[in-house]
């Protein structure tokens, strides 16, 4: 991610609601059978937690420069 991505997406509300909204649309995919886009939904969905609470620096480079 840039720089810019990464100042949208400091806000922790702002992952979470982009994670919830994965795991909705997970959910839609799996409800209505189509099982190739729900494994794309839960691969994007697991991505989304893995980049935004795993490796995520929330103290990285905040200097507006």
């Amino acid at each position: 991610m840039n720089q810019k991505e990464i100042d949208f997406f400091r806000p922790k509300h702002r992952r979470i609601l982009a994670i919830l909204l994965c795991l909705f649309w997970t959910a839609v995919e799996w409800l209505t059978g189509a099982y190739f886009w729900a494994v794309i939904a839960s691969a994007l969905s697991a991505y989304a937690y893995w980049s935004f609470f795993y490796t995520f620096d929330e103290k990285a480079n905040t200097d507006k420069s």
